[in-house]
């Protein structure tokens, strides 16, 4: 298997040996798939990412538009059932077919949907501030979260 610096240079189509005009390889920016279909949802109107940082908040959108996430604004959360996830935006009813779903709820524990979802027999995990708001930084609720997301 290609090492990770190997998986980089592929994925954003970069010419280790720099025969290509600046070092960039044209197909290399179509090799990049994700393994699943991804939606990222959110309550709030507005660009994705608005508040990400100047130096590093490039990476994380163009990362989430390579991998073709779908987007969503202005989401109301409906219910969960064996459909799927069902939501409301721009005033329509959507049923979205996922197998799983991750809530990002804030920096306040609050354990109840998770205890709920337990009781009801359905896989769980709790991670970041849901779990303990306490000192957690950004980086470590992130860390987790891909921790998690390379698990499931």
């Amino acid at each position: 298997s290609d090492s990770p610096k190997e998986q980089f240079m592929e994925m954003w189509g970069i010419d280790p040996t720099l025969e290509a005009q600046g070092g960039l390889l044209a197909s290399g920016q179509e090799k990049y798939k994700a393994a699943r279909e991804v939606y990222m949802l959110k309550r709030s109107i507005g660009k994705f990412g608005k508040s990400l940082g100047k130096t590093t908040g490039w990476i994380h959108r163009m990362m989430v538009k390579k991998a073709k996430v779908n987007l969503i604004q202005g989401v109301e959360y409906d219910k969960i059932d064996d459909e799927g996830l069902h939501i409301s935006a721009a005033d329509k009813k959507h049923c979205l077919k996922v197998d799983s779903i991750i809530i990002c709820a804030g920096q306040v524990s609050n354990k109840s949907l998770y205890e709920n979802c337990l009781e009801a027999g359905i896989n769980t995990h709790i991670i970041g501030g849901a779990r303990e708001a306490g000192e957690l930084d950004a980086k470590a609720a992130i860390r987790e979260g891909v921790e998690l997301g390379m698990r499931i």
